[in-house]
């Protein structure tokens, strides 16, 4: 973190205003399509919206987003969103420096739950995190509920956590 900071002339910023965080989902998008491919197919208010981003941290300097992680904090509970970083500074591991930026920002922030969502990543095994199975997917209708419920037994899934409020969430609910 010093090296890459000392390098850049880079410092740690955090943003809750939607509207400030337009500039970094364009660098989000962009890396995101370098790095994975990956087309969001919306718009920066669209993207923000869609996945309830409530908070930001970012690598920055004078000229340049070195790094930028996106979350929902609600209800002292953090669900972490995504992250990327610039491939100019990728031998400092910028996204796993901001990762722990994260994660000490919640410390902070007295968040003591937050939730990473899938993948099989590294980055998610380490801090002494605790892996908790759950079922990821949609709901249409009733008929549904009994498999859901049985896959749920199954899985041994005792809680369940929305992510957000959308549509579909409070219909489900």
């Amino acid at each position: 973190k010093k090296k890459l900071l000392e390098n850049t002339e880079g410092y740690l910023i955090h943003l809750n205003d939607i509207k400030q965080m337009i500039p970094y989902v364009d660098f989000f998008f962009k890396n995101k399509m370098r790095t994975h491919g990956r087309d969001y197919g919306m718009n920066n208010l669209e993207y923000l919206n869609a996945y309830y981003i409530t908070d930001m941290l970012a690598y920055i300097n004078k000229e340049n987003i070195l790094a930028v992680i996106f979350f929902n904090v609600n209800n002292n509970v953090a669900y972490f969103e995504n992250f990327t970083y610039s491939e100019n500074v990728a031998h400092y591991s910028p996204g796993y420096l901001i990762y722990i930026e994260f994660l000490l920002w919640c410390e902070q922030n007295e968040i003591q739950t937050v939730y990473l969502a899938g993948g099989q990543y590294e980055y998610k095994k380490k801090f002494n995190s605790i892996e908790i199975a759950a079922y990821k997917g949609e709901i249409y209708n009733k008929k549904f509920y009994g498999k859901i419920n049985e896959i749920f037994s199954e899985m041994r899934v005792r809680r369940i956590a929305f992510y957000g409020a959308g549509k579909v969430g409070c219909e489900f609910c």
